[in-house]
C-alpha cells in the first residue's frame, strides 16, 4: 500500500512538472531609457503561487482519489503606468499585450537578462525587480581586485575637433558620435555591451558609457572615436558623473546604497560612500566640493566630495527620476517621476520651490547661463523651465521617451535622445534654445535604435 501511495505522489510531481514547463514555453514581443523595446525577447517567465498541500486520506481497503489541482499562473508585472522605465524577464510592447497601460503613459522596458555566463551569477535587486549579470566571487571583500593591464590600442586616423555629441543606445551595444557642426552621425562606436549612461572629461578627450548589465565603464578615445581598456567595477551601476577637474568618476550603485569614487586612470576604486536608498542619479557642483545623489526613498543626500562622507538628506515630495545643478551651483534641480519638478537651495539644503508639469518626468539639463532648464517628459516633448522666474513656460514635441539631454558649451543647442516605442522610431533632436523650436533631427528608419543618454563635449584642435 505505501508503494502505491508513492508511486501516486510520483505521478502528481511528475503532472506538475509537466505543466510548469508548458508554462514557461517561448513567448515573442520586445520591449531602453536611460529602457526601450527589445528586438529579440527572451521567453515569457511565469510566476506559480505555491502548490496547496495535499492529504490522501487512507482506510485498510481504498485510498482516497487524488482531487485535480489548478496552478494560478501571476504573469511577470510588465507594466508601470507612470511612464517610468522599469526592469522585466519579460518586456511586452505596449499597448495591446500590456493591460491598464496605453503608448502614451506606460513606463518604458528594461528588459533583464535570464541567463548569465559560467562565470557570472544573476542578481537581482529586491526594490527595483532589475536584474543584472556580475562575476562570482570566492569571498567578499572591501578592496577591489587588481584591474587587468590590457595594453592601450594604437590610434589612427583623421584626429576629431570641435563640439560633438555622445549618445548612448538602449537597443544597440553602441555610442552615436554626433558631429554638432552638420548634425550628422560620425561614426556609431562598438561597446562590448549596451550603455545605460553616458559622461565627457572636462577637456573633452574621453567619454566614459556605463554598462546597463556588466560591471564596467568602456572608455572611449574621443579624438579618435576609439575604444580603449573598460574600467572593471565591483558591481554594475546605475549612473555616471565626471569630477570637474576629471580626476574621478562617480557611480551610483543602487542594491548597495553607494556612491562610488573611481580613478580613471587607474581604473581603481578609491571609495564607497553611503548615501539614501536606492541612488539613481548624480550630479557634481563645478567647483568639484559636493555631489548631490538622487534616491528612490524621495531624498537627495548631499556628499562632502573631500571628506567623502554625506552630510545631509533633504527630503522631496516624490520617488525622483533625475537630477542636475545650475552652473553657478546656486540651484539644484530634481525632475520627480509625477508631475513636478524640485528646486533646492544649496545653502539651506532645503526644497524652495516645486514646479508642476504635466506628465511624468525623466531626464533634465540646466542651460550654461542657468537660466532654462530642459525637462524630459516620456510623452514625447521637453518643458521648458525658466530659471529665474521658477516656472513653466512651454513644451517642444520630440520623439516618443524622451530620456536624455545635454546642451552644447555655448548653449545655442541642445541634444535630446528619444528612445521610441517602436524599434524604428529612435530619435536625436536638435533644438534651437533661443526659439524652443527643432533646428535638426537624426533618425534611424533601418537600423533598430534607442538613443537615450546623451553628453556632449568639446574636444580642442
Amino acid at each position: 500500500m505505501e508503494r502505491q501511495i508513492a508511486r501516486l505522489a510520483m505521478i502528481g510531481l511528475g503532472a506538475a512538472l509537466g505543466l510548469s514547463a508548458m508554462a514557461c514555453g517561448g513567448g515573442s514581443g520586445g520591449g531602453g531609457g536611460q529602457g526601450m523595446p527589445s528586438p529579440m525577447p527572451p521567453p515569457t517567465s511565469t510566476v506559480f503561487a505555491p502548490r496547496p498541500t495535499r492529504t490522501i486520506p487512507i482506510t485498510p481497503a481504498t485510498v482516497t482519489p487524488r482531487s485535480t489541482r489548478t496552478s494560478t499562473i501571476t504573469p511577470t508585472p510588465t507594466c508601470a503606468p507612470t511612464g517610468t522605465p522599469y526592469c522585466s524577464d519579460n518586456c511586452q510592447r505596449c499597448p495591446t499585450v500590456r493591460p491598464q497601460c496605453n503608448a502614451v503613459v506606460c513606463g518604458a522596458c528594461i528588459q533583464n537578462p535570464t541567463s548569465c555566463g559560467v562565470t557570472e551569477v544573476r542578481h537581482c535587486d529586491q526594490s527595483s525587480s532589475c536584474c543584472t549579470c556580475a562575476t562570482r566571487t570566492a569571498t567578499p571583500t572591501d578592496q577591489p581586485a587588481t584591474p587587468t593591464v590590457t595594453p592601450i590600442p594604437t590610434t589612427s586616423g583623421t584626429p576629431a575637433a570641435g563640439v560633438f555629441a555622445y549618445v548612448t543606445d538602449r537597443q544597440r551595444p553602441v555610442v552615436h558620435v554626433i558631429n554638432a557642426a552638420t548634425n550628422g552621425e560620425v561614426i556609431a562606436v562598438n561597446l562590448p555591451s549596451v550603455a545605460v549612461d553616458i559622461a565627457v572629461s572636462p577637456d573633452g578627450r574621453r567619454a566614459y558609457a556605463l554598462g546597463l548589465q556588466t560591471a564596467q565603464i568602456y572608455v572611449i578615445d574621443t579624438v579618435f572615436n576609439a575604444l580603449l581598456p573598460a574600467i572593471a567595477l565591483e558591481r554594475v551601476g546605475g549612473s555616471i558623473a565626471v569630477a570637474p577637474a576629471g580626476r574621478a568618476l562617480y557611480v551610483t550603485w543602487r542594491d548597495m546604497d553607494e556612491l562610488a569614487v573611481i580613478d580613471p586612470v587607474t581604473g581603481r576604486l578609491s571609495a564607497r560612500i553611503a548615501v539614501g536608498n536606492a541612488p539613481l542619479d548624480v550630479a557634481v557642483t563645478s567647483d568639484g566640493a559636493r555631489a548631490y545623489v538622487a534616491n528612490v526613498s524621495a531624498t537627495v543626500s548631499v556628499v562632502d566630495l573631500a571628506t567623502r562622507t554625506t552630510t545631509a538628506t533633504i527630503p522631496i515630495a516624490d520617488r525622483p527620476s533625475a537630477i542636475a545643478i545650475a552652473p553657478d551651483d546656486r540651484r539644484v534641480y530634481v525632475s520627480a517621476a509625477m508631475n513636478r519638478l524640485a528646486v533646492i537651495d544649496p545653502s539651506a539644503n532645503a526644497v524652495i520651490n516645486t514646479i508642476p508639469i504635466n506628465g511624468a518626468l525623466a531626464a533634465l539639463a540646466v542651460t550654461p547661463s542657468g537660466g532654462v532648464v530642459y525637462v524630459a517628459n516620456p510623452v514625447g516633448r521637453v518643458a521648458v523651465v525658466d530659471a529665474v522666474a521658477g516656472e513653466f513656460t512651454r513644451t517642444i514635441p520630440v520623439g516618443a521617451y524622451p530620456v536624455g539631454i545635454a546642451f552644447t558649451p555655448d548653449g545655442a543647442f541642445a541634444y535630446v535622445g528619444s528612445a521610441g516605442v517602436l524599434p524604428s522610431e529612435g530619435l536625436i533632436s536638435v533644438i534651437d534654445t533661443q526659439t524652443h523650436t527643432i533646428a535638426d533631427g537624426i533618425a534611424y528608419p533601418d537600423t533598430p535604435s534607442s538613443p537615450s543618454s546623451v553628453a556632449v563635449a568639446n574636444i580642442p584642435p
